[in-house]
This record gives C-alpha cells, structure tokens and sequence, in this order.
C-alpha cells in the first residue's frame, strides 16, 4: 500500500515566501499611496518638467518628435498620450509619473529579490527607492533601469537552455531604451554583450565537457542574432511612424549621434578633458564634490560627498574582488559568476549619466537606485557564513556591512529630509498655491508664488497667446504656463552647447532676428558654477544684439526680462515709504554683507512694487528683488567710499509707481 507524502518542505517555504512578498507588496502600495499622495503637487519645477511638458504640448499643436532634441520619441508619446486622455494638464502628467515611479520601484525590487535571494535586503531597498524618488522629469532614468536591470539579472541567472525568454525580455527592453533614452540603449547593449561572451565561455557540451570555439562562437552569434532581431522588432513601431510623420531622417540621425555625444561629455567632463584635449577649449562642466569635503565642506556637502566616494569605492571593490575570484581564485560557479557581473554592470553603467554628465543630486539618485541592487547584494554576500569566518575576515565583513547601511541610510536622510526638494522639506515650507494655465496648481512658498505670479503678469501683458518668447538657459516652463511657444530646440544651454552643437549662437541670432519674440529672459544662473557657463558670458554676442534691439530690461529677481515692444506703462502713481534700512553707512564699511559680498538695503512700500521695481541710489539703478511690498538691493562698494547724502527711491516703469526720494547717508568714519 502506497504511502501519501506530506507536503515538502521546501514548497511550504515557497508558498510562505510568495504570502510575505504579496503582503510586503501590498504594505508599501498603501504607504506609498500616502507618502506620494501630494508629494507631485509640491513645488513648480519651470525648469526639467516645465520643458516636458512644454515639448509636449508643441507635439499637440503639431510639431514633429524630430523636433525634439535631447530623448526619444517614445518617452514623448507617453507624454501627448496623457494630455489626450486628460486634455493639456500639468498635475494629471505628474500623476501618471507618479504610477510610473511606483512600478518602476516595484521592477527594481524584483530585481532585487532575485539577484539576493534575500527578502530582507530586497524589501530595504525598495523602501529607499520609495523614499527618495526621482525627480518627475528624471523618471525616464528610473524606468529604463527598471525595465532592464530585472530581466539581465535574471538572463544571468538562467541555465543553459533556459535563456531565451529572459534574454528577449532583456533586448526588448534595450530597444524601448533606443526609442527612449538612446544614450542608455548603447550603454545596455554593450553590458547584454559582454554577458552573452561570458555565457558562451562558459558553455559545456555533453557529459560536463567544455565546448571548442567553434561551439562557442557558434552559440555567442546565435544569442547576439536574436537579441538584435528583438531590439529591432521592439523599434520598429518607433520606426513606422517616423516614416509616417516625416521624422525618420532626424530620429535616425538623432540616434546615431549618441556615441559622438557619450564621447563629448568622456572629453569634456570630471577633468578628463584635461588629458584628451587642449584645455583651454573645453567648456566648463559641474564638478563631482572632491574627497576634502568630507572634512571642509558644510554638513549636507559632507553627507553627499560621502556618498560619492563611498560608492565609488564598494563598486571598484566590487569590480576587483570579482575579476580576482574569477581569475585567480577561481571560487565562483558559473551561474553566481554572471549574477554578480550584471548586477556590477547595472551600478556602472549608471555612473556615467551622473559623474560625466551633472554630478548633483538630481542625477545621483538616479544612479543611487542602480547601487542600491548592488548594495543590498554586497550586504548578502558579506553575511554570508559570518559567524564562520576567521575574526580579521569578520572585521572587514561587518565594516563593508555597516559602510553599506550607512549609505542607505544617508541617502533616506539627505533625500528626504536635507535636500530643498525632497519630500520633507517641501512639506516644511509650502504654504501657498500657485496656480496657472493647464492645470498647474502646485504648493510653492510664498517667495516662489509671487515671483512666479509677477512673472507670468509680465509675460502675458507684453506678449500673446502662442507667441514665441526666449528663455535662458533653462526656464521652458515660463513659456508653458502662461500659454507661450518657445523660440529654440535646445531647452537648456550652457557655455557647452556651442561645442556641442556648433554654430548654434549664429543660429540663435538668425532665428531670433527672424522671429523677433516679444520677450527676451535671461536668468542670472551660472549653471556650472563658473563665470564662464552664465549665459550672459559665453553667449555675449547673442547678449549684444538683445541689449542693442530690445526696448527696456525688467529686473525679475532671478533674472532680467527683455521686453521687445513693452506693454504701455499705467499712470504714474506716487507711492509711499513706509521704512527702510540702513538709513546710514559707515564710509568704506560693508553693511547686511551679501554671500557675495556686497552691501544690501531694504525697502518698505504702501503697496506691492511689483515685478520690475528696481531702487535707484541717486542716479544708479540698482540690482533689486522685489518680494510683495519689500524690495532690497545690492549696494556698489563705490557707492560707499566717499561720505555724503545720497537718494534712494523706487520705480517700476512697467506699472508707473514711483515713490518720493529718501536720505541715505555716508558717514566719515573714526581714524
């Protein structure tokens, strides 16, 4: 008589280990619900999703995705999709971002929980990923490492027989990535090749026996075949409709100018530029923080600074200890050889777009949530067989195990609760709604909402719907929110762009002489950090033809806003002071002292001064912000050097207030 076995042990495992996962999945869907229920409404970004958004409502009133110069068409589809179903609405793209992140999350878990095995390691990660989301407009970045670092790893994974399906899953999603983000596209097709050369040197015959070159050659084109053939059917709707719609030559050409591009940025960027070419050619690009700001730089310099050099670190390590396991050691299996060289690729390939392209926290976390696989793997393999191992081995382990911590740690720290835009403090400082056209309707300061309500009274006043305005070198959003086209392809421009793109000053001039926009803005922003990248520098014969043609300059606070044809200014109205300070100087002494600096003095007025109000010393206008009915300026040291009676009043051409001068005094000072 046949005896019933019970249930394995290892399939009640399995059933325990899917209830948890689902129960986990389920937990973080409804914390994320409340952790991002308004975090997209939280602050106005006119810079990176002002120019999404932007491009995309061009692509509605009838241009072409060739038109759009910086990602793929199919990033941009998603994009006219939304605004189809909702009509033009700013929150319901966000929100669909939103979801986007939330599944991108889910896919980096996955991959997670595949390549650690680990339930634990898999569910930290995701909760950090959670926390420090991306930017909306960097949510492109997200979903392209989501949507290829799960199927690579699990292509590493597969035995021999069983890599077809996860090697078709990891080409379709290197095809989505040429119709997306084309740089990534090159990037992940040179990590899925050198897995497929691993695969076949490691491929066995009958009975165990390693097969000769030819079996292996033989094996590796056949992989490299298949995957090209599912990168090509994955662009070819991509393809179909560019041929349809007229843009095929300049998405082709779009393209196939990624690997000129990578190499621009290897020449130009981290220093690197100094050993490949002529420096004094080259641009000047964002500095990733040197090591000295761990001890020098200010707290929230010195957190970030450790987490780009920490993170450095483990890589390199983990790319040493990996070729020496594999060379010399020779303590890998073949599976667990690939596991770990893709989910060491995953965190490299993302180093680039951060460190050679903008080394600021926008794009760390982008690269953050590549390292992030690796790190909750390291935490893995450094735990595995601790309490085995000899004490100085242990004491490494457990320090790689706390560096790691430590590192996910700081980043839910610094992200959440130290960056102006993570979730914690826009919570702590936005009190006021911003509202404009196409459903934008943001929580900002109070700062922000009068500037940007200011800002948009100007732009609307002296110009009309769908006008083409200039705004530089990074502001398409103002053009956005007020129902106004933007003038040029290239949406952010620094003193990178002319040997990027060469000639685009002539071209900028032609077009603009062409066009004649109403409005010129040109923020004062030094994008690099240098002189050199503020536009008003490396632009200075574009600035030349402005300053000779356009009528009357509009301090703006962040900027100034050149106005071809000014609306006519209202009556002049004579408006009064209700305070202001200092009311004297000492000669030669600096006063409320600028980061800069410079001296500053303060204003009170009746009434709001409004956008364009600038305060005259004597005969000078100054550099004024106006914020409601306060407005300061930045005093010349000149100005202070001799004792006298100057005059200060404020005037504001565009609305015709003016106020009655006041006594500004420099006093001799003690010898």
């Amino acid at each position: 008589m046949a005896i019933e076995k019970p249930a394995s042990r290892r399939g009640l495992r399995s059933w325990s280990q899917a209830r948890f996962q689902l129960t986990f999945l389920v937990a973080a869907t409804v914390f994320a619900f409340f952790y991002y229920r308004d975090a997209y409404r939280l602050g106005f970004d006119w810079g990176d999703m002002g120019s999404y958004a932007l491009y995309v409502r061009e692509l509605t009133l009838g241009a072409k995705f060739g038109d759009a110069v910086g990602y793929g068409p199919l990033w941009y589809f998603l994009g006219v999709g939304v605004f189809r179903v909702w009509g033009v609405d700013f929150d319901a793209l966000l929100a669909v971002f939103q979801l986007i992140i939330f599944a991108s999350a889910v896919l980096i878990w996955l991959a997670t929980r595949e390549a650690t095995g680990s339930a634990v390691a898999s569910a930290a990660v995701f909760l950090c990923v959670l926390c420090v989301p991306p930017f909306h407009a960097s949510t492109m970045r997200m979903l392209s490492l989501a949507l290829f670092a799960y199927p690579l790893i699990c292509l590493a994974k597969a035995g021999a027989g069983r890599e077809l399906r996860p090697l078709i899953a990891t080409s379709a999603a290197i095809g989505l990535n040429f119709a997306m983000r084309p740089d990534f596209g090159y990037l992940y097709s040179a990590a899925l090749g050198l897995l497929l050369l691993v695969r076949a040197c490691q491929l066995q015959g009958e009975q165990g026996r390693t097969l000769g070159l030819p079996g292996r050659l033989g094996s590796l084109l056949r992989s490299i075949g298949i995957s090209a053939a599912v990168i090509l059917l994955s662009l070819a709707p991509v393809v179909v409709h560019a041929a349809l719609k007229g843009y095929l030559a300049a998405f082709l050409s779009d393209l196939l100018s990624y690997p000129a591009r990578l190499l621009f940025f290897l020449r130009q960027s981290g220093g690197v530029g100094d050993l490949l070419q002529d420096s004094s050619t080259a641009a000047t690009f964002l500095r990733i923080l040197p090591v000295s700001a761990l001890v020098t730089g200010t707290f929230s310099e010195q957190i970030f600074a450790f987490l780009i050099h920490s993170t450095i670190a483990v890589t390199v390590l983990c790319c040493i200890a990996l070729l020496y396991q594999v060379a010399v050691a020779r303590t890998l299996a073949a599976t667990e050889t690939r596991l770990r060289l893709a989910v060491v690729m995953v965190a490299v390939l993302q180093w680039p777009g951060f460190a050679l392209f903008r080394p600021d926290w926008i794009h760390f976390i982008s690269f953050m949530h590549a390292y992030l696989i690796l790190a909750g793997c390291v935490a893995v393999w450094l735990t595995r067989d601790l309490p085995r191992a000899s004490t100085t081995e242990r004491a490494i382990r457990t320090a790689g195990i706390v560096v790691v911590l430590a590192q996910m740690g700081l980043f839910v720290g610094y992200g959440v609760f130290i960056d102006p835009n993570g979730w914690g403090a826009k919570q702590s400082r936005r009190d006021a709604i911003f509202t404009a056209r196409y459903g934008i309707s943001q929580r900002v300061s109070r700062d922000e909402k009068q500037l940007f309500d200011n800002l948009s009274d100007l732009i609307e006043r002296n110009s009309k719907d769908r006008d083409r305005i200039v705004c530089v070198p990074y502001c398409a959003g103002f053009a956005f929110m007020t129902d106004r086209r933007i003038l040029f392809r290239e949406h952010y421009v620094d003193d990178g762009t002319p040997l990027l793109y060469p000639g685009w000053i002539d071209r900028a001039l032609a077009l603009t002489q062409e066009v004649r926009p109403p409005i010129v803005i040109v923020l004062d922003w030094a994008p690099n950090g240098s002189q050199a990248s503020r536009f008003d520098i490396w632009a200075a014969r574009y600035m030349d033809y402005v300053r000779q043609t356009y009528a009357r300059a509009v301090p703006i606070g962040i900027g100034t806003a050149w106005l071809r044809d000014p609306a006519a200014p209202m009556q002049e109205r004579l408006e009064t002071v209700l305070a202001y300070g200092p009311e004297r100087a000492t000669q030669g002494e600096p006063f409320n002292v600028q980061p800069g600096g410079e001296s500053a003095l303060w204003i009170k007025l009746s009434v709001p001064a409004g956008i364009g109000a600038t305060i005259v010393f004597d005969d000078l206008p100054l550099k004024t912000v106006a914020d409601g009915a306060v407005v300061t300026a930045l005093v010349p040291a000149e100005r202070l050097s001799k004792p006298g009676r100057h005059w200060l009043k404020v005037v504001n051409t565009a609305t015709g207030l003016t106020t009655s001068p006041v006594p500004f005094d420099v006093v001799a000072g003690q010898r």
